[in-house]
């Protein structure tokens, strides 16, 4: 729990990217993934939870939005079309999609969102598992396969030198993951 809690953290107040992407597994596990954002997002933001990307997009760029759409495809089509509206918030919207879900797999068929949300997308489930020996080890194999440490990755994708592509995408994700 810890280490998923530390990346949820991270990317709520990282301000990398103002749509955050919570993913879940069975729908009854969506309720206590909303609540560990919730318990983990600073005391004094304001929090709204909405289910149309309209309301979510309409929201003051002050409020936390917690996006639970009904519809998780179109909810990430409606969220790339309304990116120029978004780019200047304050907090982030957190759109909760079902891991390995039809939005989840569709998220490699949208480009645009896919570069904006890259290393701002949490798996919390993924994250249990993980202890702190795994952890060195990834880090280990992270290091061998990018040829860098995870915090010199997020280095270079922070200042644009790495191409915009599901492999950087997936590594980003996976140094933010590993960042110390």
């Amino acid at each position: 729990m810890r280490l998923a809690s530390e990346a949820i953290w991270k990317v709520l107040h990282s301000g990398l990217s103002p749509i955050v992407i919570v993913l879940y597994g069975q729908p009854e596990d969506l309720r206590d993934v909303v609540e560990q954002v919730e318990t983990i997002a600073h005391p004094e933001w304001m929090t709204r939870t909405v289910r149309a990307v309209l309301d979510a997009v309409q929201a003051p760029p002050s409020i936390l939005v917690l996006l639970l759409p009904t519809d998780e495809v179109q909810a990430m089509t409606w969220l790339e079309r309304y990116r120029e509206q978004n780019l200047e918030r304050e907090q982030p919207i957190v759109l909760f999609l079902q891991r390995d879900g039809a939005a989840h797999r569709a998220l490699a068929d949208l480009p645009n969102l896919r570069s904006w949300v890259a290393g701002s997308v949490v798996d919390p489930e993924w994250l249990d598992i993980a202890n702190e020996e795994d952890v060195r080890e990834m880090r280990e194999e992270f290091q061998r396969d990018a040829r860098c440490s995870p915090e010199q990755w997020l280095s270079r994708y922070r200042q644009g030198e790495l191409p915009n592509d599901a492999e950087t995408t997936r590594r980003t994700y996976r140094a933010l993951f590993l960042e110390a």
